[in-house]
């Protein structure tokens, strides 16, 4: 099961914290999670996440921040080891050239 949270960021209530809380089961877990604002996927918020300090508790993790007016669809997906490895190192390649490209046009 599946919850999520808003928690209020700031006094006027006009920006909101959301947080998905779930029992994660007593064995290795691998996930992915994804985030669609207003429809559209929120790649600034792609999350990967293992359960190696969380095995078997409820955990919290923070997915987005909405302002008034935001709709959200949340999806956390079960990856195996093997498909949460590649998705880890897309990841850090990606991070990799990205940083390589900025560096190159810094110079």
């Amino acid at each position: 099961m599946l919850n999520v949270r808003l928690r209020d960021n700031n006094k006027n209530h006009t920006n909101v914290d959301i947080s998905l809380f779930f029992q994660d089961p007593e064995e290795k877990n691998f996930y992915r999670v994804k985030v669609f604002k207003n429809d559209t996927i929120n790649n600034d918020n792609y999350r990967l996440y293992d359960d190696q300090y969380t095995n078997g508790q409820e955990t919290e993790l923070r997915v987005a921040n909405a302002t008034a007016g935001d709709t959200f669809r949340i999806e956390l997906l079960s990856l195996d080891q093997a498909t949460y490895e590649y998705y880890v190192l897309w990841k850090t390649c990606f991070i990799l050239i990205l940083y390589s490209d900025q560096h190159l046009l810094i110079q």
